[in-house]
């Protein structure tokens, strides 16, 4: 065998070697993809038992359970997925949601992929997802059991990759976090906050890593960090299920050292958790990675940022209530100047009788929307045992997204 003939084999073994290392390292990566526009979530096409495929929402905010969660009509559209040893029945909420549903718990033995990743899950919850989150088949996140892989979730190209492999490391331009109390998707880090006036505010708090809230940044009373944010103006209404969360619009400068032009933080005064969050559009700055080996969160900046925004959301401008008697009374209208019902002169207290001509309590939610495209709103309420008439322009020029 001559010179020539070796060199083309050792070239064509080392192809061969390469192809099927490039090969190996891309089956471990599963791309995600973000619903848009309605809204804004990782979702990661799964595989159970080899068959049974889904897409289900990736939330690192579960705080390492080992329970997969997964809609009742998906179970019964597969019957390999059913079992009748129930550990128990219990309410299911969500954190963001007031929505609750009936969940049962299930011994969970099947085969659970991302990719070519065996993922291992002690429980299965089942129960009707659909109602309190959306469309997807389930949820998953990190299972607290693991301990020894690397979860990457890479925002410059959109994939999720569990390495397992005990020589992977961490890129060296991550900013890297211990996991904070020994929950991994924990992180301290300080946040030094510059609003218009000048005024400046640093926080320094641990932080919920939570892909399944999709907005930069949370701070959730009783935070003393709220009532501070509450006396600055310029703020954003948004509704928040049936109550409303404060947008405030920032410069910051976040780790020390890594500076953010347009920092959105929202203001959350119920529920009463008292916790800080970072969701998906700050996670979005960032490759991710939860190194579980050694209880380090690492983040990578990426190349180039593009907020998510839902083009589809009006603004908060007052809640109803009904009271023991049966009567919707107005519970809050949103202090802001540009509330369009707050300057018409609706107060909290007045109870509503009819819009536009339509008893309040009848008005279906597709009626509600039909109204904001109208010119005007006509409210028939009782103030202080008195009817009274109150006609209400509509800001058809008010932003409608977030």
């Amino acid at each position: 065998m001559n010179n020539k003939t070796c060199y083309f084999i050792f070239f064509i073994t080392l192809s061969i070697a390469f192809t099927a290392c490039a090969q190996k390292s891309e089956s471990n990566r599963v791309y995600f993809y973000f619903p848009e526009p309605l809204d804004r979530k990782i979702e990661i096409p799964v595989t159970i038992d080899d068959s049974i495929t889904a897409n289900m929402m990736f939330d690192s905010g579960l705080r390492g359970i080992n329970a997969l969660m997964i809609d009742s009509s998906f179970v019964a559209a597969h019957p390999g997925l059913k079992y009748t040893d129930t550990v128990k029945p219990f309410i299911q909420t969500h954190a963001w949601s007031y929505s609750k549903t009936s969940a049962y718990l299930h011994p969970f033995s099947n085969n659970f992929k991302i990719g070519n990743t065996k993922i291992e899950f002690d429980t299965l919850q089942v129960l009707d997802w659909s109602k309190i989150i959306g469309p997807e088949k389930g949820l998953f996140g990190i299972p607290a059991k693991d301990r020894k892989s690397v979860w990457e979730l890479n925002f410059d190209h959109n994939y999720l990759e569990v390495h397992s492999d005990s020589s992977f490391q961490l890129p060296s331009d991550c900013y890297t976090f211990p996991m904070h109390n020994d929950i991994y998707n924990w992180i301290v880090f300080p946040v030094q906050i510059k609003f218009d006036n000048g005024d400046t505010l640093t926080i320094n708090k641990p932080f919920l890593i939570d892909t399944g809230m999709p907005q930069d940044m949370a701070i959730v009373a009783p935070a003393p960090e709220v009532n501070i944010f509450d006396k600055k103006p310029g703020a954003a209404w948004i509704p928040y299920m049936d109550l409303y969360r404060k947008r405030y619009t920032v410069k910051a400068t976040a780790f020390n050292s890594f500076n953010i032009d347009s920092l959105c933080i929202y203001t959350v005064s119920e529920p009463p958790y008292g916790f800080y969050a970072i969701g998906l559009n700050f996670l979005k700055r960032f490759n991710v990675f939860f190194d579980l080996r050694n209880r380090i969160v690492g983040l990578q900046p990426v190349k180039q940022y593009k907020r998510l925004v839902r083009s589809n959301v009006g603004r908060f401008h007052f809640s109803t209530d009904t009271n023991p008697a049966g009567k919707i009374i107005v519970k809050l209208v949103a202090d802001y100047d540009k509330n369009y019902f707050k300057t018409a002169g609706l107060k909290a207290g007045d109870e509503m009788v009819k819009v536009n001509g339509i008893p309040f309590k009848d008005i279906t939610w597709e009626q509600r929307e039909e109204f904001y495209k109208k010119d005007t709103l006509v409210f028939e309420v009782i103030r202080n045992k008195k009817p009274l008439t109150i006609v209400i322009p509509i800001d058809k020029s008010e932003d409608q997204r977030d």
